[in-house]
């Protein structure tokens, strides 16, 4: 059964994870919905309920940081997927402008 509250959004962005002030690597999202992300990988050393802290970076943005608390609650051979603590909707209009520019750079 599904969790989610809201649309999920397509937004390959670059977020970085850390667990108890241990860097854990830079991972691409897939998707990101309200409460919530999903970010590409085949490996990631965490147990299902781990917390995490997520910082979104946005270079364009003066290296704007959004940072955020998050639960690991879904493995897949595709990546893994995090509920957050907080709503993402203060950098909605971020992955909307970087989605716009992201298909008009591939349309070209």
């Amino acid at each position: 059964m599904d969790q989610r509250f809201g649309a999920r959004i397509a937004a390959q962005v670059m977020v970085t994870l850390d667990r108890n002030g241990h860097h854990l690597g830079v991972y691409k999202t897939r998707d990101i919905s309200a409460t919530g992300l999903f970010i590409e990988t085949d490996s990631l050393d965490l147990h299902l309920g781990a917390l995490v802290d997520l910082t979104f970076v946005f270079k364009d943005k003066q290296r704007e940081t959004h940072k955020f608390r998050g639960m690991l609650v879904r493995y897949t051979y595709e990546g893994a997927a995090f509920i957050l603590n907080n709503s993402v909707i203060e950098i909605l209009p971020y992955l909307e402008q970087f989605n716009a520019e992201t298909l008009e750079a591939n349309s070209q």
